[in-house]
């Protein structure tokens, strides 16, 4: 998808997306953007389904092009299949420091009820509001392209609802 416009410091992301066919001789990367300030500047997760079928979660930050993974892992018990949904969420709050928090599962099956990978990052060009969204990158190694990557849902959202109004007022009459 594109960009999701001006967004709050805090992000909350959450895309469900599907490859049909899973990479041979590399990986593909799916990366979520929870707070991109500009091309070269952003944090992000990025969902990474390996040839063997294995998917691997990181925690990313980029500034000035050159990205650092702040934390990564294999996602236990995750396998990827041809055509079968993956969903993933993103949190990306607060400024100096910022925490980023991301999971990821199947669809069908059951959200993990704590998060996979957290991380906190203070990098100044990072805390500003930023915009959401959604990349692919396939390695140079993949063998089997075409890969299609589809993606049914995305949300992008502050990560506190705005609170509900609440009306005040006074009212006084004379002369009736």
């Amino acid at each position: 998808p594109g960009w999701d416009g001006p967004a709050p410091p805090d992000a909350h992301v959450s895309p469900v997306f599907a490859l049909d066919k899973i990479p041979s001789g590399g990986t593909v990367g799916v990366k979520v953007f929870g707070r991109r300030i500009d091309a070269t500047n952003n944090y992000a997760a990025t969902v990474t389904l390996n040839a063997d079928r294995s998917v691997s979660l990181n925690l990313n930050r980029t500034v000035g092009g050159v990205t650092t993974v702040l934390a990564t892992g294999r996602v236990a018990g995750l396998t990827a299949a041809p055509g079968a949904s993956l969903q993933a969420r993103l949190q990306v709050t607060g400024t100096s420091p910022t925490t980023l928090r991301a999971r990821v599962w199947a669809i069908g099956g059951t959200e993990p009820s704590t998060w996979q990978l957290v991380a906190t990052d203070s990098t100044s060009a990072l805390q500003n509001s930023g915009q959401s969204g959604l990349m692919v990158h396939l390695a140079a190694g993949v063998t089997n392209t075409p890969i299609a990557l589809t993606y049914s849902s995305f949300v992008a959202k502050p990560t506190v609802a705005n609170p509900s109004p609440l009306a005040a007022f006074t009212s006084s009459c004379t002369q009736l």
